[in-house]
């Protein structure tokens, strides 16, 4: 469970105060939150592919209910 973060649900406002923290993982390893200019980065410990980007237009999926969810443009992946 690599790509699920446990806790209280983040909406997309929360997650952009996050910018350089790191997040704990359902599988217990941490991912961090990186926002670059106008494009927020989800940093895995995979360092040969590029960081998946969270798809703004897209966010907060589920709103309201105890799972939320925020698209990326990748798949999270641990080191390997």
């Amino acid at each position: 469970m690599y790509h699920v973060v446990i806790g209280a649900p983040l909406a997309s406002g929360e997650v952009l105060t996050k910018n350089g923290e790191f997040l704990t993982t359902a599988q217990g390893a941490t991912i961090r939150v990186a926002l670059v200019d106008t494009v927020l980065r989800i940093r895995d410990k995979d360092t040969k592919r590029e960081n998946p980007e969270v798809i703004l237009t897209r966010v907060d999926q589920n709103l309201g209910n105890r799972q939320l969810f925020h698209p990326i443009n990748g798949v999270l992946l641990p080191a390997m």
